[in-house]
């Protein structure tokens, strides 16, 4: 083999690696964090809704009772 090649294609030393470091990251638990989350978030957003829906029903029903409240008051106040 060409000296020149050898060169190019010198194996590299591996470093040591400090035992107090952090552990490098690691893809694989990164995506399962990512599933985590997004099942989490799914799930938050969905009791959103469920919420948002339970609201605007309770403001309905307020609504209507708050028209009856106003329709028992005006017939009293008439008398």
């Amino acid at each position: 083999m060409n000296p020149l090649f050898r060169k190019l294609y010198k194996h590299k030393k591996t470093r040591t690696r400090d035992p107090n470091a952090p552990p490098p990251p690691n893809l694989f638990s990164t995506v399962r964090d990512l599933k985590n989350t997004r099942t989490v978030v799914d799930n938050n957003s969905q009791q959103i809704r469920d919420l948002e829906n339970r609201i605007e029903r309770l403001e309905n029903q307020n609504r209507y009772l708050q028209g009856v409240v106003n329709l028992l008051q005006n017939h009293l106040t008439k008398r």
